[in-house]
């Protein structure tokens, strides 16, 4: 069974500016359809009962009826080498518009195609915009990646740690390696606890660090790791708002997604990955496999839970 599971969304912010409902499953090109393709999907391959289709057309036309098209007045705004994965966006204040939208997903959760609400203050670059919403491709700058937020593809050959693909959680294969990696990281002996097994003396340790948005990372992992996951997600629900608007914010989400997958809160989890996902858009390709991995783990388990 498909569970249409990710459908738990990040809470709105007062941040908060662009709504987006879309596919937890990427497309061929790596992106993720939008909430009205997926229905024209459905139509398209026939699978919609007699009354569906007609529910379908009806609003479809309506809604082509009362709102613009994008590329019917800048015809460049989908195209590929200039807007490459260019996705449309809701402004927070088109309410009707994000209600409407709402009615395609249960469109959508009737035939089990799973979908996530996606929230956030800066989609990217913004190449259309009119009253109800914008068109935006994703900018997520390559950040240098430091431990406690790692990259998700690293060696265990080069670095000493990898990223244990069942369970998500950054591991230590070979200590002296690790150690050589990470020399003059102050948090050395942190990460090492806490990659290695240990989060209750990894826990006592950071806590011993300056106050800073890493430290409250790592504090929320030694919590998770603790099976203390509510406390780990509220800490980076916290985190999330902070940094919202900046490539941080994906990473908070990916973290903040990882508390709820060892929680066993899969369509939380998946949502959050979603979500990452689509924030990191093209940018990134080490960074979108890794939120790509945990959403198709995410959706794997949720769909093992409903069977069982």
């Amino acid at each position: 069974m498909t569970p249409a599971a990710a459908t738990t969304s990040t809470p709105p912010s007062p941040h908060t500016t662009y709504v987006r409902f879309q596919s937890t499953i990427p497309h061929r090109n790596g992106g993720f359809t939008g909430v009205f393709g997926l229905a024209n999907g459905l139509a398209r391959d026939g699978r919609l009962s007699a009354e569906d289709h007609a529910w379908w057309r009806a609003n479809n036309d309506e809604l082509n009826e009362a709102y613009p098209d994008p590329s019917a007045t800048h015809p460049e705004t989908y195209n590929a080498e200039l807007n490459p994965g260019a996705h449309a966006w809701f402004r927070a204040s088109a309410t009707h518009l994000i209600e409407r939208a709402r009615e395609y997903t249960g469109l959508l959760h009737r035939y089990g195609v799973p979908w996530a609400e996606v929230r956030t203050s800066h989609p990217g670059r913004i190449v259309y915009e009119d009253s109800v919403q914008v068109v935006a491709v994703a900018e997520s700058p390559r950040p240098s990646h430091r431990p406690g937020q790692p990259s998700p593809l690293a060696e265990a050959s080069n670095t000493g740690w990898d990223i244990d693909p069942e369970t998500l959680r950054p591991r230590i294969v070979d200590r002296e390696q690790f150690r050589l990696h990470l020399d003059g990281d102050e948090l050395l002996p942190v990460l090492e606890l806490l990659w290695g097994g240990s989060p209750r003396a990894a826990l006592a340790l950071v806590a011993d660090h300056p106050v800073t948005l890493r430290t409250r990372a790592l504090t929320a992992d030694c919590l998770r790791d603790l099976h203390r996951h509510a406390e780990a997600v509220s800490i980076y629900d916290e985190l999330f708002l902070e940094t919202d608007g900046t490539p941080r914010a994906t990473v908070m989400l990916q973290h903040r997604g990882k508390a709820h997958f060892a929680a066993h809160q899969w369509p939380q989890a998946a949502a959050d990955f979603a979500q990452a996902a689509a924030l990191r858009g093209h940018a990134d390709p080490e960074l979108l496999a890794s939120s790509l991995h945990a959403l198709r783990t995410a959706l794997s388990r949720a769909g093992a839970s409903h069977e069982e």
